[in-house]
């Protein structure tokens, strides 16, 4: 059955088939990129391998956002639809193929093709969502990635105990992946669709300072993803016990998204997150007590939920509309390559408790410095 061509809502807001779209969009992100560590955690037990072997898997993400955010007016010459079936179907063969891949290698390749299609999809949710209530779109799309995120460390967890190979559990995000795929494509989007690129950046030292800042809220963000579930392995828990756990960081991502979201545009409002991430990192790092390690982890997420959208936001305003969305995906891109193998490295020198924060203060006052910096006077 062909799917019903597109259409737009009153004023030019996105249809009901796009709202859809990005609600599947999303909610397949949220529980894949809120899932991975716990699955390599799981990956790593069944191949009997180190998770500093695997944690780079993660980055896969990363390296998708790089292709995809460089590639994409390209990718995106067809119109969005044909863009959006092919993404969620990569994004689905890949969750599978990680789900049951016997050997390392295999694991990669789905690695690969979910952070891919993942990927795409990220960078075409605000492409679906173009009118005057994007922001209102975009922020309960966001919440939906969030609710997904709580989901999917208990998901493996359950799976882990029912069947002994949690790892399948990542496989869920197939179902809502095929379902978008079913409902893409139909009528392409025109070049006359399209807004005309305007040209309104401002300084170059200006937009790359707000660039590294995004690098740098990314990179903290993901050092808790990936490794936060493995600090509280390392406080004595089970991994399916630690897997499920790891479910207050997204817990605490979703708290300060969605009932902070007003905070993000405030001043201050990264400089005070980044001193928040510091006294997380102290309290995941202080202590072996699990109890003690997961307030830490809880407390974290608050404090970098609002560091992505916040300097991202900067990013948009110091940059012309037409680039500010793929600097913003290279941004992310580079920090989620970077951000988990360097601390990978690290953990592999040093204990992971030494490890974490020596890799993440740096980055949090950084982050907070880079922030405090005035904006540069725009001229008549």
């Amino acid at each position: 059955m062909r799917p019903a061509p597109h259409r737009q809502g009153p004023h030019g807001d996105p249809g009901p088939r796009a709202i859809l779209q990005v609600g599947l969009a999303q909610a397949a992100l949220g529980f894949a990129v809120a899932g991975i560590g716990g699955c390599l955690l799981l990956l790593a037990r069944d191949l009997d391998v180190e998770f500093a072997a695997l944690a780079w898997i993660a980055s896969t993400f990363g390296v998708g956002l790089l292709v995809v955010g460089a590639t994409f007016r390209v990718l995106l010459r067809r119109g969005p639809q044909p863009l959006l079936r092919a993404a969620a179907l990569t994004a689905a063969i890949g969750a599978v193929l990680l789900a049951v891949a016997p050997t390392v290698v295999l694991a990669a390749a789905g690695g690969l093709l979910l952070g891919l299609g993942n990927a795409a999809l990220a960078l075409l949710t605000p492409t679906l969502l173009r009118g005057p209530d994007a922001g209102r779109l975009l922020a309960r799309a966001t919440g939906v990635s969030c609710v997904t995120g709580i989901l999917a460390p208990p998901a493996l967890a359950a799976v882990d105990a029912v069947g002994g190979a949690g790892r399948l559990g990542i496989a869920l995000v197939a179902v809502p992946l095929l379902a978008l795929a079913a409902t893409a494509g139909g009528a392409r989007t025109t070049p006359d669709d399209a807004a005309p690129p305007t040209d309104r950046s401002g300084p170059v030292g200006h937009v790359a300072r707000r660039w590294a800042a995004v690098v740098l809220a990314v990179a903290v963000e993901f050092c808790f993803v990936v490794w936060g579930v493995v600090r509280l392995r390392d406080t004595g828990l089970s991994t399916a016990t630690a897997t499920a756990v790891s479910t207050v960081f997204v817990a605490g991502m979703a708290v300060g998204r969605i009932g902070a979201a007003r905070l993000a545009d405030r001043r201050a409002a990264v400089p005070c997150a980044a001193v928040l991430v510091v006294a997380a990192t102290l309290l995941v790092t202080v202590t072996a007590d699990p109890l003690v390690t997961a307030v830490g982890l809880g407390v974290a997420g608050l404090a970098v939920a609002l560091l992505y959208p916040a300097t991202l936001s900067g990013l948009l305003a110091a940059a012309s509309p037409d680039r500010g969305a793929a600097l913003g995906a290279l941004a992310s891109g580079t920090a989620i390559l970077l951000a988990p193998s360097g601390l990978g490295l690290l953990a592999d020198v040093l204990d992971l408790r030494v490890a974490l924060p020596v890799a993440v203060l740096p980055l949090a006052v950084a982050l907070a410095v880079a922030d405090l910096r005035p904006a540069p006077r725009t001229r008549p």
